[in-house]
């Protein structure tokens, strides 16, 4: 058995993975002045300095401590390692920066997701939904070329709604919702991020949306919920309602805390009582 997991292992990162020879060429064109500034964007980042604990990195050269920084986090995961392996490396790094482990597991889910998502299911959303593109049917491998492409150009705001679109997959295993909503982000994502402005940004709300029209409930997050309550509130009620709201709410937490710590006491006397009772008569 564990004869054939390594043979797993080596098979995966045999197609399209890192391979530290061809990212230390790629390093070659880039201008030394670039790879300084680099590597003092992934000094900055916990996941890298994480990574660097392990790795005796002072002595080398800025192209031996970057190659050897992006074999150690090939090597993390199988899907790590497809996305070291992809054209833009360099920029696969940066992403692991930001988001470290978390941001990679996520797009490995995502892709699985998109991959399963029918020309059907599309077709019925573009009914309700004209903007959505009908994105291609890409390999695996293509859909990681993708991303780190897509990321690259959306930057910061790129990254905040795959990680968004990724807590939706983790709590909707089972539901195409998230693989609709990270294709539509890879083949369009001016046309994604201009419908999720019309859903105050919310990706929690635009995911519940897309659910209800392919019949699918989705599960959001407790950020979807207080960003909803918090706009009714500002676009309903005036200053003095909220501010009576907001006395209720501190009075009914104050009446829940005095109920938790009464509950004890009382039962400890009711407990005393009995036993005066019970020998009363010595």
């Amino acid at each position: 058995m564990r004869y054939i997991v390594v043979l797993v292992l080596i098979v995966s990162f045999s197609f399209g993975g890192f391979k530290s020879s061809v990212f230390k060429r790629s390093l070659k064109d880039v201008p030394p002045d670039k790879l300084v500034k680099i590597g003092g964007e992934l000094k900055n980042s916990k996941a890298i300095r994480d990574i660097s604990k392990k790795l005796n990195l002072k002595k080398m050269m800025p192209v031996d401590r970057l190659t050897k920084t992006a074999e150690a986090i090939a090597q993390k995961s199988s899907v790590a390692n497809k996305l070291m392996g992809t054209k833009e490396p360099i920029y696969a790094m940066r992403m692991y920066a930001n988001s470290g482990d978390e941001l990679f597991s996520a797009i490995g889910t995502l892709t699985k997701q998109t991959m399963k998502v029918s020309r059907k299911t599309i077709n019925q959303i573009k009914t309700k939904i004209p903007s959505l593109p009908k994105f291609p049917k890409l390999s695996e491998k293509q859909m990681f070329d993708k991303v780190v492409d897509v990321s690259k150009k959306t930057g910061s705001a790129g990254i905040k709604i795959i990680k968004g679109i990724g807590k939706i997959a983790k709590n909707n295993k089972t539901s195409v919702t998230a693989g609709v909503m990270y294709g539509w982000f890879l083949s369009d994502p001016q046309g994604f991020s201009e419908a999720l402005k019309e859903f105050g940004g919310s990706i929690e709300e635009f995911a519940k949306h897309i659910g209800t029209l392919i019949g699918k409930s989705v599960a959001g997050g407790v950020s979807g919920f207080v960003s909803g309550l918090y706009n009714a509130i500002k676009n309903n009620l005036n200053v003095t309602a909220i501010t009576v709201l907001l006395g209720l709410l501190v009075l009914l937490l104050i009446n829940k805390f005095k109920a938790l710590v009464r509950i004890p006491l009382f039962n400890r006397k009711e407990k005393v009582d009995t036993k005066k009772r019970r020998g009363g008569r010595f």
